[in-house]
């Protein structure tokens, strides 16, 4: 398989993440998506497909900015980074190469960690188009939720009276994923019997996507699977 179908395939495992953190400029707060939950969601995929994705700062500018607060004059170090992404097939070690650029503002010692950190995260987002505005996440999600299969539906019944219109139910939160939530333990079951998500990806990949959980709640999930193995005696699949 050449590099180019591995970066798609990819990009076909993930079309859109909700933001899961908060950052404020000034007095102006706003969501995005942080690091951590991209790369916990790529990352896995990437190991399966055998890529890498190395990174060299080709260029680096440094500029003091100093401007007022409430509190007094403040001085931060405005950083901008030409950075050189190389992706890697560890099979034939064919290479693809991309060139991006950067901004980053914080304290002295740290202006060129924010700003390679941004890079990152809007350079993986940005080459796989990956969604995060509100009106794209809300459709896709609806579409590709977690859900049980269902049966096939009966044939229609005659036509009833015309009744008030029901209030839809309000759409699933990611709480509702995580352990004590009312599709965590139907996740745990799919993923224990080795199921498929509508998306294709396996259950745990699908749930870690849409309930952004920590490393101990990850654990608690892989413990819980391993118990619910353990008591409807599923045994592991080897392959010969």
């Amino acid at each position: 398989m050449s590099v180019f179908k591995k970066l798609h395939q990819l990009q076909a495992s993930t079309r859109s993440l909700a933001a899961n953190a908060e950052g404020q400029t000034g007095a102006a707060k706003y969501n995005y998506v942080s690091g951590a939950k991209l790369l916990g969601i790529l990352r896995p995929r990437m190991d399966e497909l055998g890529l890498i994705l190395t990174q060299e700062v080709v260029g680096i500018e440094n500029q003091p900015i100093t401007y007022m607060t409430r509190n007094g004059e403040k001085t931060e170090m405005f950083t901008t980074v030409h950075i050189r992404f190389t992706w890697i097939d560890s099979e034939d070690g064919s290479t693809v190469v991309n060139e991006f650029y950067a901004n980053g503002m914080n304290a002295w010692d740290k202006g060129l960690g924010s700003a390679i950190t941004y890079a990152e995260r809007y350079y993986l987002m940005k080459t796989f188009h990956i969604a995060t505005d509100e009106d794209d996440i809300d459709a896709i999600v609806k579409d590709e939720a977690i859900r049980e299969s269902k049966p096939a539906a009966a044939p229609a019944p005659a036509p009833a009276p015309k009744k008030a219109p029901k209030q839809q139910k309000p759409a699933a939160s990611a709480a509702d994923y995580l352990p004590g939530g009312k599709y965590y333990a139907q996740v745990v079951k799919c993923y224990a019997e080795g199921r498929t998500a509508k998306s294709g990806n396996d259950y745990k990949t699908e749930w870690i996507r849409i309930a952004s959980p920590d490393e101990a709640t990850i654990e608690t999930f892989e413990r819980d699977v391993t118990t619910y193995k353990l008591n409807n005696n599923i045994q592991p699949a080897f392959k010969l």
